[in-house]
């Protein structure tokens, strides 16, 4: 994961959250996600070409000795291609908490503003703002976004126009208990949560 850094300013009338992955490594999403592309294009291969245990022939033999209308054309490519659309969406998911874009978060006693420049943006220069009326906002907490064997991704969760959203990937328990408290000092609908203390605790002893 890239080093996440968090600018975080909280008065009696806002918070204010930035997001800033892009000043130490403008392109990393980027070459981590060839890295990613290059690794599934090598697992699709080595399941295509590879022959099977015991000698077995491997599944490119099997494909081009069959028919094209066959179960045995049809059934494994079939196989293959829900496999790569599966991890695919895996590891895309976790890729784009795990490697985000430049966001902030704007929060006053009437709105929540996200401002998020798209993750294909290579010059990191447009940003795509969505503003929520704080009362349609509910259940603002701190909990996973994104996992992948073992490993999770914390943010700030939220459902706002009848939508589950998740911002500010890479948020640790202190800075979240911080940000959620202006957040429910501005009137909005934080949700209660005693193991919050903990994972705070948690987080600073690692520190």
């Amino acid at each position: 994961m890239l080093q996440q850094e968090f600018n975080i300013v909280i008065t009696e009338s806002s918070v204010d959250v930035r997001h800033d992955v892009s000043s130490k490594s403008p392109k990393g999403r980027f070459y981590v996600g060839l890295f990613f592309l290059a690794f599934l294009i090598l697992v699709i291969c080595g399941v295509i070409f590879l022959p099977g245990k015991h000698g077995a022939p491997s599944m490119w033999h099997d494909v081009s000795t069959s028919p094209i209308n066959s179960a045995g054309f049809i059934f494994p490519l079939s196989l293959v291609l829900l496999g790569a659309i599966f991890m695919g969406c895996v590891a895309t998911r976790y890729l784009l908490a795990a490697y985000p874009s430049d966001e902030t978060v704007h929060c006053d006693r009437s709105t929540l503003t996200v401002s998020k420049v798209p993750w294909l943006d290579v010059r990191n220069s447009k940003w795509t703002t969505r503003s929520y009326s704080l009362r349609d906002v509910s259940h603002l907490r701190f909990g996973v976004i994104a996992s992948a064997k073992g490993s999770s991704i914390y943010g700030i969760r939220f459902v706002a126009a009848g939508k589950k959203l998740k911002v500010l990937p890479g948020l640790e328990a202190p800075e979240a208990a911080e940000i959620l408290q202006g957040f429910k000092a501005l009137g909005a609908d934080v949700v209660d949560d005693p193991k919050l203390s903990k994972k705070v605790d948690g987080a600073l002893c690692r520190r």
